[in-house]
């Protein structure tokens, strides 16, 4: 009870803004989008072979719905992908890793103050092997692009791959 006698006096007061309903709605610059798309499903070529692959598809078809459904959908990423997928992450598997580099490129697209630079520190955090580089020049490519997406530098103002508006 004492939860419903406290919440009326925020809700009428000061805190009155957070408590009214909004309308989100966004937008996308479809050639970004389509960049992405073709980034994150060439993931499905390079898991080919691997014994953890049905990890690895599942872990890339999630990833993928996430992109899709909307800016901030990726955050549910940590809680919806199987504890199998981070354990091979925390082994340093390159495929594990480099797809946890592909969330880090979408999480680095989120512009909110509680997000900020958590795409950019898992994307430089994690890095592949040089060995691993160099005997994959698709691996390099991947993890170079992941890099340059999340280094580049914009406009004030400017988002990346989706534009919110709140209303």
């Amino acid at each position: 009870m004492l939860y419903i006698t406290m919440i009326e006096p925020l809700k009428y007061g000061a805190m009155n803004p957070f408590f009214k309903p909004k309308t989100i709605k966004w937008e996308y610059d479809p050639e970004i989008r389509k960049s992405y798309h073709d980034r994150i499903t060439t993931l499905y070529d390079l898991v080919a072979g691997s014994p953890d692959k049905k990890i690895y598809i599942e872990t890339i078809d999630l990833l993928l719905r996430l992109f899709y459904d909307s800016p901030f959908a990726i955050i549910a990423f940590s809680l919806l992908v199987g504890p199998d997928f981070f354990q091979l992450v925390c082994q340093r598997e390159p495929l594990a890793v480099l797809i946890y580099i592909y969330c880090g490129v979408l999480f680095s697209n989120v512009n909110e103050w509680w997000c900020d630079g958590l795409g950019h520190r898992i994307v430089n955090g994690l890095t592949l092997p040089t060995e691993v580089l160099e005997r994959n020049p698709k691996w390099a490519s991947a993890q170079t692009w992941a890099k340059e997406q999340v280094n580049k530098v914009t406009e004030p103002n400017k988002v990346l791959f989706w534009r919110i508006f709140v209303s």
